[in-house]
């Protein structure tokens, strides 16, 4: 489930519950990304694992900065909330994200 709040002009958008096949390669470039080795056109920082939770913070190009928190539950559930401050052209705009995600299949179905 994906809930965005704070999104200028539009008011609170609807929780959503989308399914999506992550892979091992997917989660492989998602760490490589927040443990700073990629970041497409972000920089990645104060990066930390600590035993079930994950935290970092990001500066992005265009004066995009945010700040993610992960816990995870177990290697078939996690849980995150995310924070990105933005600018829509010239007001300030801050778009929160909570994430409750669930592995339903060993491998990904075509």
């Amino acid at each position: 489930m994906i809930e965005v709040e704070d999104m200028p002009g539009t008011g609170k958008v609807p929780p959503q519950t989308m399914t999506l096949c992550s892979t091992a390669e997917d989660k492989k470039q998602w760490q490589d990304m927040v443990g700073g080795k990629t970041a497409a056109g972000c920089t990645v920082k104060d990066y930390e694992a600590r035993g079930a939770t994950i935290s970092y913070a990001m500066q992005c190009q265009g004066g995009i900065e945010g700040a993610t928190l992960i816990t995870v539950a177990d290697e078939n559930n996690y849980r995150g909330e995310s924070r990105l401050s933005l600018k829509v052209g010239d007001k300030p705009a801050t778009i929160r994200s909570k994430v409750t995600a669930k592995r339903l299949s060993p491998e990904c179905r075509k």
